[in-house]
């Protein structure tokens, strides 16, 4: 009847094996073997008082029992009555030292109790006692990966493997272990596993989500965890994760619903605040973000992690007081990680507050002086402030530590062009876009400096191919055209103004350069139709007001023009001497020299050593035939630009007028001497030399 009732226990029908087990001991008490396997199945049947009586009357029989022993173990530990169960796994050691299943429970009891060393002693001897037991094998591999000797864990999990192929919670041990030295792929390969061989493993398909996460696989990751919680509802961390996989994919509206049930469930759940409180940020709800962060941080006000979700929604809010207060939080909670001294110079950055920054940002450094990023932005405070040598310094600093930033290399190369240093900056910027060759910013940026430096159809090059990287980047687009413009080539600078306004329709600017371009290629009607738009968008952007006027003058309209231009002073204050020369120049098209005269020394007070200025004025004495007034304001323009040859020009026409042979004899020779050899003036070199000639004659 005993053997009855193990075949009945062997194939789960558990009451039967108890009624038989139960009957064999009323026609015989003293079977040894009947009271064990009676505690076995009252143990399935989690009926631990009986349990424990059967395997203690199975030693009572038998006093050298050690299964009985075992057994007794195993009510205790599921009691969590862990000392006694260590008592009772330490008798059946006695009586069987090389018990390895007792070996391996004292094991699993000293985990429960947090006494790792003692636990994998334990379970080393479960191993030693018997080679072959998988499941000893599974169990010290996982306190070794606890205890942090992940190596040596993943060795002893695959020869729990090799030993049960079919053990899948070995499997999933080995997985863990992969995962926790980030090798996700191993791990994956390891969950797959186990489900082969338990293919309604819950947990299995939970870690295998995770470690789909971990590489970004979100989608294989949302199947997998949808199939974990299909097989296990109540399993609230694939639910977690779960919510993860599809935050990630930017299904934040279900991520949402999936949280919220997580913490019905479990209102304390930390991780699940935290994932709910960062998806309500990226969606933009914030007050719901922040009271959920304010839950996780009253949960754990010691963990940093709530107040730097905080920080960033308070950041997406505009409470930048109250960001920089959370994130103080953090690095008083962390006063040696550099991390969160970093982050927070960063948000002491976007607060405007740089002197703030440049603290933070030193006190990571000097916490650890090879974090690459922690210089840049020390760079980029340095940048704000005006500092540029400091913040060139900080960007060396940083590409010694990270050779191959080039994100570094692109603002050394903004700093270099600020300073002008425009040969150091081509060469930081081409080693930006070496390293990244796709970095449309960088490119854009290259473009800009060699412009500068007049390197017109390099710029071209480099601008082409960032609007190629990126079409819709419209300042790389107004670039070109202001190149182009640059190079008198104003039909194609057109075409790159309007590839700009059709990505960036807002911008004054570029309407103000299209305008221009109009202007220079006769499309006058057009010019001041753009300029118009342009002032629409800004009704006190003095270039694009100045520029309208210049429209009107092109087309002849010197009334319109004079009206605008006037505009164009009262919005700056009548501080820009450029707009009260364009005046002047409208004056003399409506020939009111004396009003061009006055207006030109207007521009002369704000712009005294400008030569363009007083030239005006010398054009129009001319014409009001006030020679010698007019070679005075020549003469002027010679002492600021002294190879300037058209007013030396002007001096010796004007001495001619005036009878003064000898004088404009000795003028035209020098004027001669300036255009001379200058490509393209050959025949105005003969005509002046014909006039020296012919004024050397006697009357």
């Amino acid at each position: 009847m005993d053997q009855a009732g193990v075949e009945a226990l062997s194939a789960g029908r558990v009451d039967e094996a108890i009624r038989l087990f139960q009957g064999a001991l009323q026609a015989k008490p003293d079977l040894a073997e009947a009271h064990y396997h009676l505690g076995l199945a009252l143990s399935q049947k989690r009926l631990w008082g009986e349990a424990l009586e059967a395997y203690r009357r199975a030693r009572s029989v038998q006093p050298n029992y050690p299964e009985a022993w075992l057994g007794e173990g195993t009510v205790f530990a599921s009691q969590a009555r862990l000392d006694e169960a260590i008592t009772a796994y330490r008798r059946a050691l006695q009586q069987r030292p090389s018990y390895a299943q007792a070996h391996n429970y004292l094991g699993d009891v000293y985990l429960q109790k947090g006494m790792l060393d003692e636990a994998i002693v334990a379970f080393r001897k479960a191993v030693e006692a018997d080679p072959n037991y998988a499941e000893g094998y599974k169990d010290l591999g996982l306190a070794l990966v606890k205890k942090g000797q992940t190596d040596e864990g993943i060795t002893i999990l695959r020869k729990a493997v090799t030993l049960a192929p079919r053990l899948a919670e070995a499997h999933r041990a080995l997985g863990e272990a992969y995962a926790t030295k980030g090798l996700y792929e191993q791990a994956s390969r390891s969950f797959l596993n186990a489900l082969a061989a338990a293919p309604r493993y819950a947990e299995a398909y939970k870690d295998l989500g995770a470690a789909y996460i971990a590489v970004r696989m979100y989608g294989e990751a949302v199947a997998a965890l949808r199939r974990a919680v299909e097989l296990n509802p109540g399993l609230l961390e694939a639910h977690y994760y779960l919510a993860v996989a599809l935050s990630a994919r930017g299904e934040s509206d279900e991520a949402i619903a999936v949280l919220q049930h997580v913490l019905g469930v479990n209102p304390r759940y930390f991780e699940a605040l935290l994932a709910l409180g960062s998806t309500y940020t990226s969606r933009g709800m914030l007050d719901e973000a922040i009271a959920t962060l304010r839950k996780a941080a009253d949960l754990k006000p010691d963990s940093p992690e709530p107040f730097h979700f905080l920080s960033e929604a308070f950041v997406r809010k505009g409470r930048i007081a109250d960001a920089i207060t959370a994130y103080q939080k953090v690095t008083a909670l962390r006063p040696t990680q550099p991390e969160a001294l970093n982050n927070l110079g960063v948000i002491y950055r976007n607060a405007r507050r740089p002197e703030d920054a440049v603290a933070a940002f030193k006190k990571a450094i000097a916490l650890r002086s090879n974090y690459p990023e922690a210089h840049f932005n020390l760079a980029s405070a340095y940048r704000e402030k005006g500092q540029m040598d400091e913040a060139i310094a900080a960007l060396q600093k940083a590409i010694e530590r990270r050779p191959d930033y080039p994100e570094a290399y692109n603002a050394l190369g903004l700093a270099y062009t600020s300073k002008q240093q425009l040969d150091d900056a081509i060469l930081a910027f081409r080693r930006a876009v070496s390293l990244t060759p796709f970095y449309p910013e960088a490119h854009n940026n290259l473009g800009v400096a060699y412009r500068e430096k007049g390197l017109l159809e390099d710029a071209v090059t480099a601008f082409r191919t960032a609007v190629a990287q990126e079409p819709r980047y419209a300042e790389a687009h107004n670039n070109l055209g202001l190149t182009y413009s640059e190079a008198g080539l104003f039909a194609q600078a057109v075409s790159a103004y309007l590839n700009a306004l059709a990505h960036r329709p807002q911008s004054p600017e570029v309407y103000s350069n299209l305008g221009l371009a109009y202007v220079r290629i006769g499309r006058s009607d057009e010019a001041v139709s753009t300029f118009k738009k342009a002032v629409a968008q800004d009704p006190k952007y003095a270039r694009a007001i100045a520029g309208l006027g210049d429209a009107y003058r092109a087309g002849g309209r010197f009334d319109e023009a004079i009206k605008t231009y006037k505009q164009a002073l009262s919005a700056t204050q009548n501080r820009d001497p450029e707009v009260w020369n364009k005046l002047g120049i409208a004056y003399a098209g409506k020939k009111l020299h004396d009003d061009a005269i006055a207006s030109f020394r207007k521009a002369i007070e704000l712009g005294p050593k400008i030569a363009e200025y007083h030239l005006n004025v010398g054009i129009a004495n001319t014409v009001k035939e006030r020679f010698s007034a007019a070679n005075q304001a020549f003469e002027r323009v010679l002492q600021i630009e002294p190879g300037y040859a058209e007013a030396r020009g002007r001096i010796a026409a004007n001495l001619e007028r005036m009878g003064k042979k000898a004088e404009a004899i000795a003028a035209w020779e020098q004027y001669l001497r300036m255009i001379e050899g200058i490509p393209g003036r050959g025949e105005e070199v003969a005509v002046v030399k014909e006039k020296i000639q012919k004024l050397r004659r006697p009357r």
